[in-house]
């Protein structure tokens, strides 16, 4: 793990958890993001990554986890438009 990184996914993850009673650890967020695991349960969370926590903390999420800009795309685009980020979608693809 780089130094900071763990830091860092923290941050990410209290701003998707912050409003959920149920919260979302870093290997499932990792395995949605890398699609190896169905988004129904934590389709909300996935929402609040893409609208809660800022572009550029998402982006280097992504790099940190060599997770592949085009499937984050996709799972983006899957979920209504409330749920979707436009700014961050120009980056993605």
């Amino acid at each position: 793990m780089a130094t900071g990184q763990g830091n860092h996914d923290h941050l990410v993850l209290t701003a998707i958890n912050a409003s959920f009673k149920r919260c979302i650890d870093l290997d499932t967020l990792l395995a949605l993001l890398h699609q190896e695991l169905s988004p129904e349960k934590w389709f909300c969370h996935l929402g609040a990554f893409f609208t809660e926590v800022p572009n550029s903390d998402i982006i280097r999420f992504l790099l940190d986890h060599q997770i592949d800009f085009s499937r984050v795309a996709e799972i983006h685009d899957s979920l209504p438009a409330a749920m979707q980020n436009a700014s961050l979608r120009e980056v993605l693809v």
